[in-house]
């Protein structure tokens, strides 16, 4: 992945860290490092910066 790429991800954000606001979100973000892998059957290293962040509903269905 090329360096400032966007990205989304999705996060669960434990209630011992979040407290209240404890569950799952999503996120976006850019690309900040990446490291090839060592081997054919490795994978990359990729380091993201979180630019926004937003609580998802509880109920799955709604993801």
């Amino acid at each position: 992945m090329k360096l400032d790429t966007s990205i989304e991800m999705v996060l669960m954000l434990p209630i011992e860290i979040a407290g209240e606001t404890a569950g799952t979100a999503m996120c976006s973000g850019r690309i900040i490092r990446a490291v090839a892998p060592v081997s054919l059957d490795g994978r990359p290293a990729l380091a993201a910066t979180i630019l926004e962040c937003d609580t998802v509903p509880r109920d799955p269905r709604r993801i």
